[in-house]
């Protein structure tokens, strides 16, 4: 973002300074080479992903011009790729916004329990590319947890208890490596529903870590039998029956066998395909025995390559707490604090917590940093947050149950604020960086927004006419999009000299 004044100099928030933005312009050209030496090519929506990110809050490609209306004092805000994949900046737009519409439109000031559902390392593979095969277990997973609830609750004088939920799929571990897994925020309780349909909260006792265990065995047992009648394993369980290894006789795609070798953190391309990614330091997949779970922490425990974790607890007057965990499960997938680049150009990244092993860091070059990447993009059209229960949007309760919009419904303001289904970008800049756009700099007045530029020849018209530079590329700028009609002016764009 630039500021525009008589009295001040330019002010730039440039995000190509970053060691990220650095390592996808300067590589990306050679990664797609690389992945088309193999006779394959990028899906592409991970293309599009690299692409748009290589745009994203650059000034050259489109910006919004405000102006103060006292001091004359003008600022320049660049759009956003608005992408889902790796985007630090957009995703922790999108943090900010799921936490603003959670905490305020659906959470009511009841308990929140966090359940955390790992899978097996093969599972894990599947469910990436075979997305009936994760809604069925995402359902599997829900119905079982909300069985356990509706069981205590009835224990706790409920008669017709309903449960509630908010789904977080997550397809990033620590390690910028693949792994999706499931978060998920339950009301640590259940409503009753009377007899008149009128909704009354009835909390229940914490769960004890042999109830964990149960849980997670039934939800073992359920995958193990979706697997099975899907194709996935064999139907017999015994030992000489494993499931295959990831891409075993079976012919995959580029794009897979980056999803594949980064779930178990290898490299897929290059000189050092198939070879484990490097570490800094300071198992199996699951068997088909029917075999016991093991309690691994409080509230935690995993049976046959299947892990829960339900030690996370937020009453119902904490909504900080709850702010603050909403946050955390709706993060971004790495952290640009953690990114460095090493002295030999390769990039270093610092693990949240260290591995069992007393594993601090991962090393990777430029180009398997790519590929872990374009291993952790989702694929399009599918909701990546998924409300179930009373907050599910069929529900007949759940105008009884979430909370009211704090605004006044007579005044038009209220009414486009109720209406209004998005949080505007001012909002979620002062929430995600704490800038705000509405109000100036300088005086304190008021922002008036005189102008959109979209068009990135005018863009860089406009920045060239106030003295902005351009920025510097070693790759062209993209190619306009395609005629619509034959009416339709298409503009053509001319590399930096």
């Amino acid at each position: 973002m630039y500021t525009v004044s008589a009295t001040t100099k330019y002010q730039p928030h440039p995000p190509q300074e970053t060691v990220l933005y650095q390592v996808v312009r300067d590589n990306l050209d050679t990664f797609l080479a690389q992945t088309t030496a193999k006779g394959k090519c990028l899906p592409d929506f991970v293309i599009d992903e690299f692409e748009a990110f290589l745009d994203c809050k650059i000034l050259d490609h489109g910006f919004v011009r405000l102006k103060c209306e006292d001091c004359g004092h003008e600022v320049l805000a660049a759009f956003s790729c608005k992408k889902r994949g790796f985007c630090p900046s957009c995703a922790g737009r999108r943090m900010a916004e799921t936490e603003a519409h959670l905490i305020e439109s659906v959470f009511p000031e009841a308990p929140v329990r966090q359940w955390v559902l790992t899978l097996p390392i093969a599972m894990r593979f599947w469910i990436s590319r075979n997305r009936p095969l994760l809604n069925k277990a995402i359902t599997i997973a829900v119905d079982c947890i909300s069985s356990f609830i509706r069981k205590k609750a009835k224990q706790a004088g409920a008669t017709r208890p309903q449960t509630g939920a908010v789904l977080f799929i997550q397809r990033a571990g620590s390690a910028i490596n693949a792994n999706p897994h499931l978060h998920i925020l339950f009301l640590d309780g259940a409503y009753n529903i009377d007899a008149d349909g009128n909704p009354n909260f009835v909390e229940i006792d914490p769960p004890t870590n042999d109830e964990i265990a149960d849980v997670v065995q039934h939800i073992a047992r359920r995958q193990i039998k979706l697997l099975r009648r899907a194709g996935f394993l064999q139907s017999n369980g015994d030992s000489e029956n494993e499931p295959p290894l990831i891409g075993e006789n079976e012919e995959l795609s580029v794009h897979e066998e980056c999803v594949g070798a980064s779930i178990i953190n290898r490299i897929a391309l290059g000189p050092r395909a198939g070879l484990p990614v490097r570490t800094i330091r300071i198992g199996r997949g699951f068997g088909l025995a029917d075999e016991k779970p093991e309690i691994v922490s409080p509230l935690c425990a995993s049976v046959n390559g299947f892990s829960l974790h339900a030690n996370v607890f937020v009453k119902g007057h904490q909504r900080w707490k709850l702010e603050r965990l909403v946050r955390y499960v709706a993060r971004p997938p790495l952290s640009l604090e953690r990114m460095a680049l090493t002295p030999a150009g390769e990039i270093k990244y610092e693990l949240k917590t260290p591995w069992a092993n007393n594993t601090t860091h991962v090393i990777f070059s430029p180009l398997e940093l790519l590929e872990k990447l374009a291993s952790i993009i989702p694929p399009p059209k599918g909701h990546l947050v998924r409300f179930f229960g009373v907050f599910g949007p069929n529900s007949k309760v759940r105008d009884l149950i979430v909370p009211k919009p704090k605004v006044d419904e007579q005044s038009p303001a209220g009414k486009d604020a109720i209406k209004r289904q998005r949080t505007l970008m001012a909002e979620l800049l002062k929430r995600t960086f704490s800038i705000d756009l509405e109000e100036c700099q300088i005086c304190g007045g008021k922002m008036r927004r005189i102008a959109i530029v979209d068009n990135g020849i005018a863009a860089r018209a406009i920045l060239l006419a106030l003295g902005i530079p351009l920025m510097p590329r070693s790759r062209p700028l993209p190619r306009p999009p395609p005629i619509m009609n034959k009416n339709e002016l298409v503009y053509s764009y001319e590399p930096d000299s």
